[in-house]
């Protein structure tokens, strides 16, 4: 079965947003991640997969639509020690990023927006 994300709009330009992460249709997962379309940067902050689904390919795939946006600069938020093996492993396209954040002005300043900081 096809893995697919449900993107709902951010409510602010380049705020936070939840995508669901969906196999055949059913939620199995999701993803916190901001997108900055001024910037092009993506910054994945966390990413869930229910266990029934894990070591399956699903969070796997899923990354690889995360960042599919070409042009855009992709990184993660800090690894927990825990999830390094796994992040090690699957195929980022900024390996030098994995773990640092690149957020930008305009994420900052969405948060601001939403009373997040």
């Amino acid at each position: 079965m096809p893995v697919s994300l449900a993107w709902p709009p951010p409510p602010v330009s380049a705020a936070p947003q939840r995508a669901e992460i969906r196999l055949g249709g059913d939620l199995v997962g999701d993803v916190d991640v901001r997108v900055c379309d001024v910037c092009r940067r993506a910054a994945l902050e966390h990413i869930r997969v229910d266990a029934a689904h894990r070591r399956r390919g699903v969070t796997r795939e899923a990354l690889a639509l995360v960042v599919a946006w070409p042009g855009y600069s992709s990184s993660t938020t800090v690894l927990e020690p825990e999830a390094e093996a796994f992040w090690r492993r699957v195929f980022w396209p900024t390996p030098e990023l994995l773990g640092t954040p690149q957020w930008c002005e305009h994420m900052a300043e969405a948060e601001s927006a939403l009373g997040c900081e």
